[in-house]
């Protein structure tokens, strides 16, 4: 086993650094005993502080993100929402017909939101599921 240090630097220092303190790397090198003492608990105790401090940072910075965008855009993350023209004329063709008293197949009313020139995000008609999220009732955030 080869173990590489930086001037100044014993072998646990060293393990920690690039091994990122975790103790199952160090027993996998070989470094399990060396990290025991109390200079390599310590060492594991910093590298671990400031890997907290790190992810705090990188947290903070993107809700700082997201709520920059939402402020600017009313939304952030997630699909894109349906128009309100394809949702009304969805709703439309659910009903029952009048005159026959029956309701439209799922497939048959994609089938006619694409004959009115209503598409999905990528062009083409959207799917009989599709259509089943668009008419069921708004669902309330998750948070």
């Amino acid at each position: 086993m080869v173990i590489v240090t930086f001037s100044g630097w014993t072998p646990c220092a060293t393990a920690m650094l690039f091994l990122a303190c975790s103790t199952t790397c160090a027993r996998w090198f070989g470094l399990a005993g060396a990290c025991t003492s109390g200079s390599g608990k310590m060492m594991r105790q910093i590298a671990g502080a400031f890997a907290e401090y790190e992810k705090a940072r990188l947290i903070a910075k993107l809700r700082h993100a997201r709520d920059r965008v939402r402020a600017e855009r009313g939304r952030c993350e997630g699909r894109k929402p349906v128009p309100a023209e394809t949702v009304a004329a969805a709703r439309r063709l659910a009903r029952r017909s009048p005159k026959t008293g029956l309701k439209r197949s799922l497939r048959a009313i994609s089938a006619e939101l694409a004959a009115l020139g209503h598409l999905g995000p990528g062009g083409k008609p959207y799917f009989p599921g599709s259509v089943a999220r668009i008419l069921a009732p708004p669902r309330l955030p998750r948070y």
